[in-house]
């Protein structure tokens, strides 16, 4: 029996990911970020923040685990989730539209780095005139 080509593992990708949004709950975390020396702040999941100060206390009280230094240093400097802050938001199944235009878009998506590889193709083996157009 013959492997299947990558196309096909790929778009069997995406339709047990289309599949599964059918299935699995939706929902969001709050998130905590650091914005400053002195600030952190919550974002709730309807959009509404908080505003604390920066200190070890702050980080314990929603149950962060994470040194306070890994902020201040620069090494975390994306939002993080608050543990037990998870709620349910409303399904947005995906259908079989949606799939089929995936790859479309993946494709307009990612078109500056496919044809950057071609043209940088081109250019190592000599397949452009001086003006820079395809021979």
């Amino acid at each position: 029996m013959k492997f299947p080509s990558a196309l096909t593992v790929l778009l069997f990708i995406a339709a047990l990911s289309a599949i599964s949004t059918w299935l699995t709950p939706a929902g969001s975390y709050e998130t905590l970020l650091y914005t400053s020396e002195d600030d952190i702040s919550i974002l709730n999941s309807a959009d509404e923040s908080s505003i604390f100060p920066a200190t070890h206390q702050a980080f314990d009280e929603p149950g962060i685990k994470i040194p306070l230094d890994n902020f201040t240093s620069g090494v975390i400097y994306r939002p993080v989730s608050v543990p037990g802050s998870f709620r349910q938001v409303a399904v947005a199944p995906q259908g079989f539209f949606v799939l089929a235009m995936s790859s479309i878009k993946g494709i307009i998506v990612a078109a500056d780095i496919i044809f950057s590889g071609a043209d940088s193709y081109a250019c190592d083996y000599d397949l452009l005139n001086p003006s820079g157009e395809y021979m």
